[in-house]
């Protein structure tokens, strides 16, 4: 029997909500091992949750997930750390540079261990429990995961794949979630170098074509799944950005897809944010991450550097030894103006079936990365043919940018 869930609006009731651009929010903990952030930490966003996790590296194991929907600046929650000592060959190496996590869009997080090592990972965000998994392989001689390793998800039907490209080298490998089998894919592009060292990173685009930007050197592809090959030679991020100096993609750089765009922080000790528009084969430099935080002293981003996407926003580690946190609020983008009222309860469980909404005006539906999957109506709603999964229900903003209410999350179950 099918569910029907009731978001109420109520219009004209205003919600304070998230402000745009950089606004540094709950810093990582110290705790438990006290130590701040550095080489190895990453963020993932796991979009069957609505939460963000989060490795601190640094030779640590501290391991967290964080909520941003609770309290005025997110919520973060330590979680069980990597058991690295009872692998049976990497036990003697705490997750360090090279280590970096990947959600595979619904229940786990797929993590290597770095620091020189092959181990490759896996938590289960519903049953908390870490298991370690088939090494990530080596051509050739052994060459280990170090820094400028990278992992993005890309669904093939039923079937999540993580794709993985080893830092120190140009092997690009895949991974099969459900055989729990990994296959050599192709030698990423040699350019200039053929080693692809700290600040590179992939991306999955949601639909054809993962994207390749190579620290360093700043060359940037992108690989077909279709043909499964690489296309020609993109426009990589450009040297000098607003600051005129002239900074490479290097520590604490990365980049994420989200609703169309790329977004990629230079990393290198700079305070460079950029977005690269696909369409158009372009890169914009947008407002820069401020240096000062709660650190009490300029830090710019660096070792440990790191984001994620999820819902309209870009979560940000600054790395460089401090533990500052930061989110980069987008634009909401509407087509109208009109009022759309608060909803009743912030967080709806439903299965597949419909949603009623009940407003004055239509709002949308987006999934975890802040892609809009639907545009609902006044009234019934077909939701059939939605995956489960976390999504977000956001309405119109008002003539001067703020919304009328603040997003609601919804959980459609299986």
């Amino acid at each position: 029997m099918r569910n029907m869930v009731f978001l109420v609006l109520v219009a004209p009731l205003v919600a304070t909500t998230q402000p745009l651009g950089w606004n540094e929010v709950a810093n990582m903990p110290l705790a438990p091992s006290g130590t701040t952030v550095k080489n190895g930490s990453w963020l993932a966003a796991c979009p069957a949750n609505g939460l963000l996790y989060a490795q601190k590296g640094h030779r640590t194991t501290d391991f967290y997930h964080y909520d941003p929907m609770a309290g005025s600046t997110g919520t973060w929650t330590a979680l069980p750390r990597m058991p690295y000592a009872t692998h049976p060959l990497w036990d003697e190496y705490p997750p360090w540079t090279g280590s970096r996590g990947c959600s595979d869009g619904g229940d786990y997080i797929y993590v290597t261990q770095g620091c020189s090592t092959l181990g490759f990972w896996r938590f289960g965000v519903t049953d908390t429990a870490w298991i370690y998994l088939v090494d990530v392989p080596f051509l050739g001689q052994p060459k280990m995961v170090n820094a400028g390793t990278d992992m993005t998800v890309v669904v093939h039907g039923d079937t999540s794949c993580i794709y993985l490209l080893k830092g120190g080298t140009n092997e690009f490998y895949r991974y099969n979630t459900v055989s729990g089998c990994w296959m050599f894919v192709s030698f990423a592009p040699v350019g200039d170098d053929s080693t692809w060292d700290e600040g590179s990173f992939i991306t999955h685009d949601q639909g054809r074509y993962i994207y390749a930007h190579k620290g360093d050197v700043h060359e940037f592809y992108r690989f077909d799944l279709d043909s499964m090959a690489w296309t020609t030679q993109l426009s990589p991020m450009p040297y000098i950005g607003r600051s005129g100096s002239s900074v490479k993609l290097g520590w604490g750089g990365g980049g994420r897809w989200m609703d169309g765009y790329i977004y990629a922080l230079k990393g290198e000790d700079s305070q460079e944010f950029w977005r690269y528009d696909p369409g158009g084969d372009t890169w914009t430099e947008l407002d820069t991450i401020p240096s000062f935080g709660s650190t009490g002293r300029p830090k710019k981003v660096n070792d440990g550097g790191h984001l994620a996407c999820m819902a309209g926003a870009v979560y940000a580690l600054k790395g460089n030894e401090t533990t500052e946190f930061w989110r980069y609020g987008l634009p909401v983008r509407v087509t109208e103006k009109r009022p759309i009222a608060h909803c009743r309860r912030p967080t709806s469980t439903v299965t597949r079936g419909t949603l009623m909404l009940l407003a004055r005006a239509d709002a949308e539906m987006l999934d975890i990365t802040g892609r809009r999957v639907l545009s609902l109506k006044s009234g019934v709603n077909d939701i059939r043919h939605i995956a489960p999964g976390v999504y977000f229900v956001r309405g119109p903003e008002t003539e001067d940018g703020r919304p009328y209410a603040p997003v609601r999350k919804v959980v459609i179950q299986r």
